[in-house]
C-alpha cells in the first residue's frame, strides 16, 4: 500500500491496520400527528486509518516524516494498494491527524519503537497538475 509516494513495507514503514468510515447524514423532521421524516443531507465524507509500528532497528522514520511534512503543507495524496493485480486506488486523502506513541526507551532516552496512527479524510477538491502527476508516475514504478 502507498499513501502518496511513501510506500508501505514489510519491514521499516509497515502497518498493521487499516480502518475505513463513510459518514452520510440524515436529519429527522418532526411531523404532527405522524412519524418523524428523514431527509438526507449529504454527508460529512469518508475516513480512513492506518496504524502500525516503526521499530528503531528497521528503519521507516523518514516516512513517517515525509507524510508529516505534506500534512504540514496542506498536500493530498492519494492513497493505492500496491499489492496483487490490479492494484485499487482508495482515492485522494488528506491528513487529519498523525498520532504517535514512544515506547521501549533504550538506556540513552531514545524510543525503541513508535506506534503510529494516521487518520485520513476524503478529498473532494482539486489537486495541482504537478502533485497529480508526480504522484500518479510514482504509483506507477
Amino acid at each position: 500500500m502507498s499513501l502518496g509516494f511513501f510506500q508501505f513495507t514489510a519491514r521499516g514503514f509497515s502497518f498493521d491496520g487499516r480502518c475505513r468510515d463513510q459518514d452520510t447524514s440524515w436529519v429527522s423532521t418532526p411531523v404532527a400527528g405522524g412519524f418523524d421524516r428523514l431527509q438526507w443531507t449529504g454527508g460529512r465524507g469518508r475516513t480512513e486509518t492506518i496504524s502500525g509500528a516503526l521499530f528503531d532497528e528497521f528503519g521507516g522514520d523518514w516516512s513517517l516524516e515525509g507524510i508529516k511534512l505534506a500534512a504540514k503543507q496542506g498536500q493530498p495524496l492519494t492513497l493505492v494498494s500496491l499489492g496483487g493485480a490490479p492494484f485499487n486506488a482508495f482515492g485522494i486523502f488528506v491528513v487529519e491527524r498523525i498520532s504517535e506513541d514512544h515506547g521501549f526507551i533504550d538506556q540513552n532516552g531514545r524510543p525503541m519503537k513508535n506506534a503510529y496512527t494516521i487518520d485520513l479524510r476524503g478529498y473532494e477538491g482539486e489537486m495541482n497538475l504537478m502533485s497529480a502527476a508526480v504522484g500518479t508516475v510514482l504509483q506507477l514504478l
